[in-house]
């Protein structure tokens, strides 16, 4: 197996993973209907590589909104280290 060859299996391979995760994140995903997650589906392994970064780029809103803020932080009240704030 020559060099060309070896690289060609593991970009493939590569992309398929890549693919795979993506759909993955698309799939559990409770921000998109099931119409949109179709439509991402076949983006993704339509345009292998650029689809899954397209919709992985619009998965994110998707994560940062299970961010939790801890309770015990107080709010900010307007009063700095050295009196009111201005």
């Amino acid at each position: 197996m020559s060099n060309l060859e070896m690289m060609t299996i593991l970009f493939v391979c590569s992309v398929c993973a890549i693919n795979l995760y993506v759909s993955y994140c698309v799939l559990r995903s409770d921000y998109y209907g099931p119409a949109q997650k179709a439509f991402q589906f076949f983006l993704i392994w339509l345009l292998p590589l650029l689809g899954a970064l397209f919709c992985y780029s619009l998965a994110k809103p998707d994560v940062s909104h299970k961010i939790r803020f801890r309770d015990d932080v107080p709010e900010y009240t307007g009063v700095g280290l050295h009196g009111l704030d201005h």
